[in-house]
């Protein structure tokens, strides 16, 4: 006889898995159910020496999907054997994750703290994020990212509706507010960035991320001190900023290298997308301009460019590098 619409029940009185030398076990007897177009599973908790993972959940075609999961200092190290890829997951996960709403539209919301997880831009020190997902949209309620480079916190929307799981973030426009406290410049040391060479220094910074992932446009505002990059070395730097898939602009700038004030505008080539690594052609045009005022001390000047040897008395400067990057011309 066929029983189309029938509906199994399954009970499990023990179960244990060995995963990377870690032994996970049932905590205590499990039932569920399983049918066509049917799933339901009571609560269930599997606990090891690398931490401990609870879920239920049930799911009805067409009409319903509802569960939750909890990880409780989860080894993320357990997911690498599932993993194509050559960085190998590490750090610890606690999070509790809800579902629900219809299987063709559902919603999650997302609680989850990461502790000592290295990844290859940066080494995580512990990182807390609150966000939702519904109709094609990630809502980051709350972000607070701790690393080795400073502390970024965050909120905002990441959307690409109709988007499926794995062109989600190619599509997506982005809508982001970050601040930046104690970072370091040296982050970004690790790209292949000629008109960053050098650079140096801790800086304070508000930004807001809009446009798209493969065209994004990001405006803010930041505070440096010190910042040192090969042709400019100051004590202190403040700065529009404005960033967009060709340009890295630093407007209204000002600073001082000791009793030396300047105003001026940089604008450095970079070719930018969140799809891959960001580049500054050689051949990009390149601008710098620095004003100091009328009764400026100028002995500073020396060490503040690379414009000149030595520099000495009073006066009122303007100082003007442009032309490609590779070999910009001073004026």
């Amino acid at each position: 006889a066929d029983y189309p619409d029938s509906i199994s029940h399954v009970a499990v009185d023990e179960f244990h898995v060995d995963l990377e030398g870690t032994r996970w076990s049932l905590a205590e007897p499990i039932d569920f159910s399983v049918g066509t177009g049917h799933f339901s599973l009571a609560d269930m908790r599997l606990q090891s020496d690398q931490g401990a993972m609870s879920l239920n959940g049930l799911y009805e075609r067409d009409e319903v999907v509802a569960g939750s999961l909890q990880l409780e200092s989860f080894d993320l190290a357990l997911l690498n054997p599932f993993l194509d890829s050559d960085h190998q997951l590490a750090g610890r996960m606690t999070a509790d994750v809800v579902v629900g709403g219809e299987p063709a539209s559902p919603q999650v919301n997302l609680t989850a703290d990461l502790v000592q997880a290295p990844f290859p831009l940066a080494d995580i020190d512990s990182m807390h994020v609150t966000a939702g997902f519904s109709e094609g949209t990630v809502d980051f309620q709350e972000l607070d990212l701790r690393t080795n480079f400073g502390r970024a916190t965050g909120e905002g929307t990441v959307s690409a509706p109709g988007a499926g799981v794995e062109d989600f973030w190619a599509r997506s426009d982005l809508d982001l507010d970050l601040a930046i406290v104690d970072g370091d410049w040296s982050f970004l040391e690790q790209f292949a960035l000629p008109a960053l060479d050098r650079l140096a220094g801790r800086f304070d910074g508000n930004l807001r991320v809009a446009g798209s992932v493969t065209e994004p446009l990001i405006r803010g505002h930041v505070h440096s001190s010190p910042f040192h990059i090969h042709w400019l070395h100051l004590d202190e730097l403040e700065s529009e900023v404005f960033v967009d898939h060709e340009s890295m602009v630093l407007g209204d700038l000002r600073g001082h290298k000791e009793d030396l004030a300047m105003t001026g505008r940089i604008e450095i080539p970079l070719e930018l997308d969140l799809m891959s690594e960001p580049v500054s052609p050689l051949d990009g045009p390149f601008f710098m301009q620095l004003d100091l005022p009328a009764g400026s001390n100028l002995a500073p000047l020396s060490v503040a460019t690379n414009a000149f040897v030595t520099t000495s008395g009073t006066g009122r400067a303007q100082v003007i590098v442009s032309g490609p990057l590779e070999h910009p011309q001073y004026q």
